[in-house]
């Protein structure tokens, strides 16, 4: 028979270890010199390869003092392998002293007669799960910091509010003195005097936001950063941002963004930042890659969340980039693992039920052969038992005869020949039972025959040599002489059984372990084994017939590992993972995701549970992204609020990516959630700071507004120019801050929900009719009144002037060419259709789907321009609480015509 066993040299399995992408080493002798060592342990040990044949200590001086040298000895002292996880070890690394965490195996390799020749040592680094555990703690601490400052805040500004009514009350008295000035100049100077200093103090609490606005960006759980001017100087920036960065405040505070991050030029973050600097549209980005260089010179790509929101001065120029940022590699990675690892179990189910089915179907065809090779062979055995029988009787006879000297030489020699007959016939018998086992000889699967009490190896093909790793030699052997290594496994002790029982035995994925190629290997076979009895029921053989399934259990194995790990990281992470099969909306979730949505982990939770717990407002863009996702095979991503069973509520940012059959057919999702309720915690809190502040501000700037239009109404009175000009100025920059006030007021409603409608009948064209007033008293623009005279809808009446007024307001902004203006009022079905157009240059197609983002302006060049690009952001969403729609048409030099709808 053929050997095909391939023996490697020791110096090869050696490579072979060392080129392990885990890290590893081999230290000898009692001093622990290094005998070989990957590439993989030198980088985290911060070593190259000199310290090959250097002594442990010797090699790793700064691990003196750390428990590692007394482990090692230790396990080559007692032979007990060791084995740690999450352990700190003090490094020298690049001269630098640093903690790093590892997971690490001390094995002791023994030789034959059980001594240690050297010790394994692997190890993987996990200092970034423990990093990520810590942050998840600093994060936690943060945020509750950052509560304890917003409340901090707020008193300081119930005590700023506090020093707004006394300035009011000031600004009252000198009202007062104001309606004197007619009388006596040397008043009205004095008064002029106040009004200035009311102004600086305005300027001070002004001020005094920026300062609390600074201070609710340094004490965000989400990364923030300001960016000045057109080189993009970091002007201020909290701690997320720099734990991201990998930076302290003194390496970029006050710095240029590309100098600190040179890497950044050739990647899309720099003409991003110079588009929103030119352009003033802010910005919003969902999971892009970036890669950040450390002081150190590694690299690592991050996955980020980020937007960019451009920050006006007073002239209405762009002078600053507010850049939020959060981190969500975690989540991409573990969304990633996710992935893969379903698709590797995929694989391996695959792999496993075609090596099951071709096992079966191997099974059958040798159980029929077996019934007919067990047949022909207690023929044969018969046979033979009557062969020996005559055989020993002629024997017998023969002797009696020549003894008594009946029979002569020339009988006895016929005698002697018809024995030498009858054992060829027997030879003939042996020889076609060996035929008959050699049947089975070029079978896929591993197929032997072991006879008699110490089962000798009477028969075994190729595949069962190959198997064993052993070669034709141990034929006719005892199987425990043959293979000394089944001594005291499983395997041995259930053949013998098999023999003394009489009964066949069955086995899945069973352990043993053999010797191959010099060395010891764990194994896992599929087997049967069939005893082979002869006509009297007594068993003399038995059958083996086995199939190897060691890769396949090795890669569920490895399945299991990765699965292991990914749930370390969703831990961690504190995500929950789904699997949601797409045909049944039965869903496979982890406990962590149950949690989430405030389940039991012992109930059933899928998709009709999932959307039922959605909010109804929500539910319908859930069900669109999900669509979105599975028809263009992307990314499904979504935020919304869900009902808990106890009647509380919680935000969830959820995302997937759709799986399809060998058909093409979506069939499944995969994907993770996350609890977002602090964050959205956080940011409602902001929003309450911004009414908050509008509210407060929007007192006294009536009062200094009031005061302004009265020193307008008397400034003819007063002798000094400069008083002039100080009037006109400060009247100017009152008009700006008031509109950027009341654009704070609106921003503060619609982010959080809470502009409410109060519907009522009204005839839009009454109100087309008399809305915009001050347009027309201004005398610059016709307004044009054209379509249904007489149009009724149930609506919100002061919501639909508001939007209407915008809209007027922006045709005389951005057309002031144009001396019409035409409202126009249309019935189109069951929906009101109202459109104000101008003949002004027009907007080009590549600006009008941003239109309605927010902080987004078409225009900004001219002077006259204010605001914060609130305005057509907050009219789309009084139009869709309407149920109606609205958008624009343009051509570049005829004009624009915006227009929405309105159900009747």
């Amino acid at each position: 028979m053929t050997d095909f066993v391939n023996s490697l040299g020791s110096k090869a399995l050696l490579d072979i270890l060392l080129l392990s992408n885990d890290a590893t080493a081999i230290y000898t002798g009692e001093d622990l010199r290094i005998e070989a060592i990957n590439q993989g342990m030198l980088n985290i040990l911060g070593k190259d390869t000199s310290v090959q044949g250097m002594p442990f200590e010797q090699a790793f001086p700064e691990l003196k003092g750390q428990p590692f040298t007394h482990t090692l000895k230790d396990a080559q002292r007692t032979g007990q392998t060791y084995k740690a996880k999450d352990i700190p070890a003090k490094l020298n690394i690049e001269d630098t002293e640093q903690t790093y965490y590892f997971d690490f195996i001390y094995r002791p390799i023994k030789n034959d007669t059980g001594k240690v020749i050297c010790i394994l040592h692997t190890a993987t680094e996990v200092s970034d799960r423990i990093n990520a555990l810590k942050l998840a703690q600093e994060k936690q601490l943060g945020e509750q910091l950052a509560y304890e400052q917003l409340e901090a805040i707020n008193e300081e500004f119930q005590a700023a509010n506090e020093e707004i009514n006394a300035a009011n009350e000031e600004l009252n008295a000198a009202n007062e003195e104001i309606q004197s000035v007619s009388e006596e100049y040397q008043a009205t100077n004095e008064e002029l005097n106040a009004t200035n200093e009311q102004l600086q103090k305005l300027s001070d609490q002004l001020q005094a936001l920026e300062n609390e606005r600074s201070q609710l960006i340094t004490s965000s759980p989400i990364g923030m950063t300001i960016l000045k001017g057109e080189e993009f100087i970091i002007e201020m920036a909290n701690a997320p941002i720099f734990k991201l960065w990998g930076r302290s405040p003194e390496q970029t505070i006050g710095k240029k963004i590309l100098e600190v991050f040179p890497e950044l030029l050739d990647q899309p973050f720099p003409e991003m930042l110079r588009e929103v600097m030119t352009s003033g549209n802010a910005l919003e980005i969902k999971e892009i890659a970036v890669d950040i260089t450390a002081p150190d010179g590694s690299s690592k790509k991050y996955y980020v969340d980020f937007a960019y929101h451009p920050l006006l001065g007073t002239d209405g120029t762009v002078i600053k980039i507010m850049a939020t940022v959060s981190d969500i590699t975690q989540i991409v990675a573990v969304r990633k693992v996710l992935e893969d690892t379903q698709l590797q179990l995929n694989q391996t189910n695959e792999q496993l039920s075609a090596v099951n089915e071709e096992y079966m179907a191997t099974n059958e065809e040798l159980a029929q052969v077996n019934e007919e090779f067990q047949n022909t062979n207690e023929e044969l055995a018969q046979l033979n038992e009557e062969f020996h029988v005559t055989n020993e009787e002629l024997n017998a006879a023969n002797q009696i005869l020549v003894a008594a000297g009946i029979l002569g030489d020339k009988e006895n020699i016929e005698l002697t020949s018809l024995n030498i007959e009858l054992k060829k016939r027997n030879i003939a018998l042996a020889y076609s039972e060996k035929r008959a086992l050699e049947l089975f000889f070029d079978a896929p699967v591993a197929i032997g025959l072991l006879s008699g009490p110490e089962l000798s190896i009477i028969s075994a093909n190729p595949e069962l040599l190959r198997l064993w790793g052993k070669t034709g030699a141990i034929l006719e052997k005892p199987l425990d002489e043959a293979l000394p290594e089944l001594k005291g496994q499983p395997f041995s002790e259930i053949l013998y059984q098999v023999y003394s029982s009489g009964k066949s035995a069955y086995g899945t994925g069973e352990k043993v372990v053999l010797h191959r190629e010099g060395k010891l290997e764990d194994c896992y076979f599929n087997f049967i084994y069939k005893p082979i009895k002869d006509r009297k029921g007594r068993t003399h053989s038995i059958m083996i017939v086995a199939g190897e399934v060691t890769e396949q259990v090795n890669a569920i194995h490895s399945a299991q590992d990765i699965s292991d790990r990914l749930s370390v990281a969703l831990s961690a992470a504190s995500l929950g993972s789904y699997d949601l099969e797409l045909a049944t909306g039965k869903m496979e979730c982890s406990d962590r995701c149950k949690l989430n949505f405030g389940r039991n982990i012992a109930e059933d939770f899928n998709f009709p549970d999932l959307m039922e717990a959605i909010l109804p407002q929500y539910r319908e863009t859930v069900q669109k992204a999900v669509a979105g996702a599975i028809a263009n095979n992307g990314i499904y991503e979504s935020e919304y609020e869900i009902q808990l069973p106890d009647g509380g509520k919680r935000w969830i940012h959820a995302s997937g990516s759709p799986r399809y059959d060998a058909q093409n057919n979506p069939s499944r999702m995969i994907g993770v959630t996350l609890d977002i309720t602090q964050r959205k915690a956080y940011e409602q809190r902001r929003d309450d700071f911004l009414s908050v502040a509008a509210h407060e501000l929007k007192t006294p700037l009536t009062v200094l507004k009031a005061n302004l239009q009265l020193l307008e109404r008397i400034k003819t009175q007063i002798t000094n120019p400069k008083a002039h000009q100080l009037i006109e100025g400060a009247s100017a920059s009152m008009s700006k801050v008031s509109i950027l006030v009341e654009d704070l007021l609106n921003l503060s409603k619609h982010s959080g929900g809470k502009l409410e409608l109060q519907k009522k009948w009204f005839d839009i064209p009454q109100i087309l009719d008399t809305c915009c007033s001050h347009v027309r008293i201004e005398g610059n623009h016709e307004l044009i009144l054209t379509g249904e005279k007489n149009l009724n809808v149930f609506a919100d009446e002061l919501r639909i002037e508001q939007v209407l007024v915008n809209l007027v307001n922006n045709a005389v902004k951005y057309a002031p060419g144009s001396n019409q203006i035409h409202l126009i009022v249309e019935k189109i079905d069951q929906y009101a259709k109202i459109s104000v157009r101008d003949f002004g240059p027009g907007i080009s197609q590549q600006q009008i789907p941003k239109l309605f983002d927010r902080y987004w302006q078409a225009n900004k060049s001219s002077s006259t321009y204010t605001g914060l690009g609130l305005g057509l952001s907050i009219c789309a969403e009084i139009i869709e609480r309407h149920g109606g729609t609205i958008g624009v048409e343009s051509t570049l030099g005829e004009g624009s015509t915006f227009w929405f709808t309105l159900p009747i």
